[in-house]
């Protein structure tokens, strides 16, 4: 089974469940046209306990490895919690949405769209970006900079600058975005 098929049956399973959502990480990299291989899909989420036991029935008929004891610990802390794709081996990453402004401004701003032929939501290009400066600040990972330097390089889609540039000086991210499009030759 391809990722695309993984794909489908999570969103699938997201959709039947009601729970609001975003693909982010490599994969919405990906849809903005910085291919590039990634282990695992990542997802943000809004959900309660009731949308959670839903979508974690729903995942076990669908061949995943998936405990309900998990998403409520990830849900009441608002932090992460994963299952395992029994079929294809891979690992799906739920990430609840922060409470902080930033983060709801993100989720606000997701868009619908087509990736791997599959109708979802993903993260907007911008966020996309300033997700991974923060995770390269965060790990200090020069990979998450360079998919940013990249992200700017091939992309076809607008950037809206200066949402970028509020939301890097409010989160401290200068230097990871600095460093970014210097790589990009943007500087």
């Amino acid at each position: 089974m391809g990722m695309s098929e993984v794909l489908r049956r999570i969103s699938d399973a997201l959709h039947a469940a009601e729970i609001q959502y975003m693909l982010v990480g490599s994969l919405a990299a990906s849809y903005y046209g910085y291919l590039r291989s990634t282990a695992d899909i990542d997802f943000v989420i809004d959900a309660n306990p009731e949308e959670l036991q839903k979508l974690i029935q729903d995942l076990k008929r669908r061949e995943y490895y998936a405990q309900i004891e998990d998403a409520l610990e990830a849900w009441r802390h608002r932090s992460m919690f994963n299952v395992m794709d029994v079929l294809a081996g891979g690992k799906i990453d739920f990430i609840f949405v922060k409470p902080r402004p930033y983060s709801r401004e993100e989720f606000r701003r997701r868009k619908r769209g087509v990736f791997e032929g599959i109708s979802l939501f993903v993260a907007a290009l911008e966020d996309t970006m300033i997700s991974k400066l923060e995770w390269a600040k965060m790990g200090e990972s020069a990979r998450q900079v360079e998919d940013v330097a990249r992200l700017l390089m091939k992309t076809s889609y607008p950037v809206d600058r200066d949402y970028v540039d509020h939301w890097v000086s409010e989160l401290a991210l200068t230097a990871q975005w600095d460093e970014a499009r210097r790589q990009a030759n943007l500087e």
